[in-house]
């Protein structure tokens, strides 16, 4: 497969709407626009974000953070995937590996080794995906993770070390 046609942008402020189209038009949950502006702030930690592009149009995404450590705010345990997102039209092909891609390289420039994202338990094409791209389920089920959603509020924790 040739991936010369999909490309990744950096979020900004120009931008940021189109990432909160294509999130709110993929996943089961609606989310405020704080939640994307956060990305362009790093008062709120650091943030990875993409958005990707088929052909020079906005068809995927991606938003991850480091995650803090709660015993020291000098050492992190982790980037947490807060979500992939690839327009229906567009999947399968290579998009979200590529997004993940993204997130792995940045998970070791920062020296980090896992991977985590919750994935609701009614989610099996995502589960699916995630455990091709080598994710791990990882404890229980978080029964109730997921509010205000059209789909399953439960949710697994993935995990990918890296």
């Amino acid at each position: 497969m040739s991936y010369n046609n999909i490309t990744l942008g950096n979020v900004n402020a120009n931008n940021v709407g189109t990432l909160a189209i294509i999130v709110n038009s993929t996943l089961p949950i609606t989310y405020p626009d704080t939640f994307f502006n956060e990305v362009l702030t790093s008062d709120r930690g650091t943030f990875y974000s993409k958005i990707a592009y088929f052909n020079e149009i906005p068809v995927g995404s991606i938003k991850a953070k480091l995650i803090q450590n709660s015993k020291s705010r000098i050492s992190s345990t982790g980037i947490y995937i807060e979500f992939i997102t690839v327009l229906e039209h567009y999947q399968n092909k290579g998009i979200g590996k590529i997004l993940l891609q993204y997130i792995e390289d940045e998970c070791k420039r920062s020296y980090q080794h896992s991977i985590y994202i919750h994935v609701a338990v009614d989610n099996t094409n995502a589960i699916t995906w995630y455990e091709k791209n080598d994710f791990k389920r990882e404890g229980d089920i978080l029964k109730g993770y997921y509010k205000d959603t059209t789909g399953s509020p439960d949710a697994y924790i993935l995990k990918k070390n890296v």
